[in-house]
């Protein structure tokens, strides 16, 4: 196979795949923060990536020179989405596609920059595919991660009766004034004493923590660094403790701490929260 057939099938099905998980994410992502319903178009994600990154593979778009490109593209697919979807100019949809443009052209800008010179080898294009999947785990992981988080923050400012009657809907409305903004909050502190739940948790963790590291320094340098008669067999013993079910040990732990007066103490969770730390620390 020669150079360019292979450079450009591999950038435009590295640019079909950012279009599809960029698409999407645009999509849910200008949703959840304007409250208009976007339904994401993978076909046309996938068809407008695959182009793009066959500009890629042509040389057209180049790494750190993709602002003429964007800008004709995005003069070119802008009025064409709104046409085609009955939709004003400027709307969410013309959002959505800047936001696609900006979004796509930096992802292939990075998975392309091993072939920037036009020159192709078996290493280059594994380094191609590797920036590619690289940028799309971060993505996605990253996501899935920061996602319910948003969600959860914006709805504590959102009133019941908004989620009810708009569940997609997460923009908080900011005329309900400051009070009722952050009603949540002031009865969680006021009404549920949650800042005594806090201060508890962060005793109990740091002193789980300093508890742990005592004893798990000590230990992890010498199964580490020591030789010694048992050494593999105390390394197989400290993982045999988590083929044990945390839950198990509840009757026991409840019978012990009961009779030492440790039950519903600090003290006693500092004591048992480390049994399972200290093995894999």
């Amino acid at each position: 196979m020669s150079a360019f057939p292979a450079r450009a099938g591999l950038l435009s099905a590295a640019g079909a795949a950012w279009g599809v998980i960029i698409g999407w994410l645009a999509a849910a992502g200008l949703t959840l923060l304007s409250g208009a319903p976007l339904a994401p178009e993978g076909a046309l994600f996938a068809l407008v990536g695959a182009l793009l990154g066959a500009a890629h593979a042509t040389r057209l778009i180049r790494p750190g020179r993709a602002l003429p490109a964007f800008l004709l593209v995005a003069a070119l697919l802008t009025p064409a989405r709104a046409l085609l979807s009955g939709q004003p100019l400027f709307s969410w949809r013309t959002v959505e596609t800047l936001v696609f443009l900006a979004a796509h052209m930096r992802a292939m800008s990075a998975a392309a920059a091993p072939l920037a010179d036009g020159q192709w080898s078996r290493r280059r294009a594994e380094l191609c595919v590797i920036a590619a999947l690289r940028g799309m785990g971060f993505v996605v992981f990253g996501v899935l991660i920061v996602a319910p988080f948003y969600v959860l923050m914006m709805t504590s400012f959102t009133s019941q009766q908004a989620l009810l009657s708009d569940p997609l809907d997460l923009v908080p409305d900011f005329s309900r004034g400051a009070g009722e903004l952050f009603r949540a909050y002031l009865e969680l502190f006021r009404d549920f004493n949650f800042g005594r739940y806090m201060l508890v948790s962060a005793v109990v963790s740091t002193a789980t923590v300093i508890v742990t590291l005592l004893f798990a320094a000590p230990g992890a340098y010498a199964v580490a660094r020591l030789r010694f008669a048992g050494r593999a067999a105390a390394t197989r013993a400290l993982l045999l403790v988590y083929l044990v079910p945390a839950i198990v040990l509840v009757f026991p732990l409840y019978a012990g701490f009961s009779r030492l007066g440790l039950r519903d103490t600090l003290l006693g969770r500092v004591v048992v929260f480390p049994a399972t730390t200290l093995p894999v620390a």
